[in-house]
């Protein structure tokens, strides 16, 4: 018996879900990356408690799904956002490797 009364749970199930809630992470989603990661620790042996707290991750998705970021269009007292990257993106042709600076 797992420390807590925490009983073992199908390993194969709790996989698929962090990994598909890590995709969420990546993609659309960065709030949750932490959480994910965190609940990934525990991918060799998920017990009661780690499934409760990645359904709780469900949870949240489902009562923020209208919620989003958004990156444009108009903002409030003429406050302005620019992005700048400086990097040139495999720039030497001979082993197309890229630099930063």
């Amino acid at each position: 018996m797992k420390a807590g009364g925490d009983k073992p749970r199908d390993r194969t199930l709790y996989l698929q879900l962090i990994g598909s809630l890590g995709w969420i992470a990546t993609g659309t989603r960065p709030d949750i990356a932490f959480t994910v990661s965190y609940l990934g620790r525990f991918n060799a042996d998920p017990n009661d408690r780690h499934w409760l707290c990645a359904k709780r991750v469900l949870r949240y998705l489902a009562g923020t799904k209208k919620l989003r970021l958004s990156l444009g269009g108009e903002m409030r007292a003429g406050v302005r956002l620019a992005g700048f990257v400086d990097s040139d993106f495999a720039g030497e042709a001979g082993t197309l490797k890229s630099t930063s600076g």
